[in-house]
């Protein structure tokens, strides 16, 4: 059976962001939402929304928002590069584009052999901005111009020198996860 329930008002959405303090852009421009309706898939998902959170904080903003009663069943989906061949970044609701502001490299460890990086890091850059110390972020997927680390975390990539080098949760020594109540560290 379908569930037929009423969706969330998106204004509604937006302006309870907007007063909980959520600093990044909210969105609903028609060329912004055609562009982020395709990745590089067959399929095409036009959303109602698109968010671009500054930070961590941020984050945790949108996800308290989201669970509030009058938001409950809305769609976030996360999204990168927009790199994946199955549509695993398009939805309806709310696509919150990683990949605007939330791009750096925060810290590395070379001694270590760590780096800590923000979800829509591309991978091309991280490992431009590593190479002088010897290390790089294995591996190396086809669309490494344009795919995220955060992307790459959640489908698990693999590619080019995967054998030797491991996927890309051979890779992960943690992750820092948002949730409604705030930021949780996880280790892998």
């Amino acid at each position: 059976m379908l569930d037929h329930a009423p969706r969330p008002d998106l204004s509604a959405f937006a302006a309870a962001l907007a007063a909980a303090g959520f600093r990044g852009q909210i969105e609903q421009d028609s060329a912004l939402r055609a562009a982020m309706s395709t990745d590089n898939s067959v399929y095409q998902i036009a959303p109602d929304l698109i968010v671009a959170p500054r930070d961590a904080t941020d984050l945790v903003t949108l996800m308290a928002v989201a669970t509030q009663p009058a938001f409950i069943g809305l769609a976030l989906t996360a999204r990168g590069g927009g790199t994946g061949t199955n549509g695993q970044s398009l939805n309806h609701g709310v696509i919150i584009d990683l990949r605007r502001h939330m791009n750096e490299l925060l810290e590395l460890d070379a001694a270590q052999g760590w780096a800590d990086v923000q979800p829509g890091m591309v991978l091309d850059d991280l490992n431009d901005r590593i190479r002088a110390s010897g290390w790089f972020f294995a591996p190396e997927t086809s669309t490494s111009s344009r795919c995220t680390i955060g992307g790459m975390v959640s489908t698990d990539a693999s590619g080019k020198g995967s054998r030797v080098y491991g996927k890309t949760s051979d890779n992960i020594l943690g992750l820092e996860l948002a949730q409604p109540q705030g930021l949780l560290d996880s280790l892998s």
